[in-house]
């Protein structure tokens, strides 16, 4: 878009920025287009005497429009590599994490950690990921913590102190 004199385009006359400071009086205009077709704007020249552009101007105007979206897709997409690249590093270190030998206590199943030190599973998973816990009794140890408690109950025939 070129408005070779904006004082007398009516588009432009009541323009605050021509009736006022800078007192645009020449602008030229090519839009800021991305290439699946967004316009974020335009690249323009402006100058406070009426004016205009020659072909050659007017093609280094579009080349420059066409260098700015260029640079700002370029980013974008350093930006969204960035964002992926740091998302497969944490997946990679997860995978680090959870692969190996895991150091586990055959008696009461407490895991060694990184440090040496002798934690609860529960803690030792949590502290690595985002899993939740709850707890519950599987049907054989049920089975077995009802025979204790039986057995030390002093209300059961079978109870012995």
């Amino acid at each position: 878009m070129i408005v070779p004199d904006a004082i007398s385009d009516p588009r432009f006359a009541d323009n605050l920025l021509v009736t006022q400071e800078p007192h645009i009086r020449f602008y030229a205009g090519a839009p800021l287009t991305t290439s699946d077709g967004h316009n974020l704007g335009t690249l323009c020249v402006i100058d406070r005497v009426p004016g205009t552009l020659t072909q050659d101007q007017m093609k280094s105007l579009h080349a420059l429009s066409r260098q700015v979206i260029a640079q700002l897709e370029l980013r974008r997409q350093l930006l969204e590599r960035n964002f992926l690249l740091k998302q497969l590093q944490d997946a990679v270190k997860e995978v680090k994490i959870l692969s190996g030998y895991l150091p586990i206590c055959a008696t009461c199943k407490v895991i060694r950690n990184d440090r040496g030190e002798w934690v609860q599973l529960e803690r030792y998973i949590n502290d690595r990921s985002q899993a939740k816990f709850t707890h519950g009794i599987c049907p054989s140890c049920e089975q077995e913590v009802l025979s204790q408690i039986a057995k030390f109950n002093p209300r059961t025939k079978e109870g012995t102190a």
